[in-house]
């Protein structure tokens, strides 16, 4: 099975430097959110632990 990094890379290959360099940037948006909600539900699960 490959992994996910290996079929980005396949994907961004096809594509041409307009539609990548936009691309790069949803990505950074897409981990931003991610890592955004990640620190929020740890910082609730922490929170909860403490209380609880």
């Amino acid at each position: 099975m490959r992994s996910d990094i290996e079929i980005a890379r396949e994907y961004v290959k096809r594509m041409n430097k307009r539609e990548r360099k936009f691309f790069h940037w949803t990505e950074i948006g897409q981990w931003g959110v991610y890592v955004i909600i990640s620190v929020i539900v740890t910082v609730i699960a922490f929170w909860y632990k403490e209380e609880g």
